[in-house]
């Protein structure tokens, strides 16, 4: 198996409720979005930003793991504007 070939185990922030997933850490994370969106918004995945536990936003044109993302990290989808869960929700 190629080092590229190995999967994440994630917790991501959806809605400020995280749910467990597991994705190639050479997923780019743009696909990453999109598979967390539901059908009807995955055209305006561009709405959306990944952040890490230190709210930095990840580069979407790059792979999970080209953004520093390491197995059992924690994530959090929001809408670049600001909505959606943050990790305040997940201390509280």
């Amino acid at each position: 198996m190629n080092d590229n070939d190995h999967k994440l185990h994630l917790t991501i922030l959806v809605d400020g409720i995280p749910k467990s997933e597991e994705f190639p850490a050479n997923m780019k994370v743009e696909v990453v979005i999109k598979h967390l969106l539901p059908p009807g918004e995955k055209q305006n995945w561009e709405k959306y930003q990944l952040t890490n536990s230190s709210q930095k936003v990840l580069d979407p044109s790059l792979s999970l793991e080209d953004n520093g993302v390491k197995n059992n990290d924690t994530l959090a989808l929001t809408l670049k504007d600001g909505g959606g869960g943050n990790f305040l929700t997940l201390l509280l």
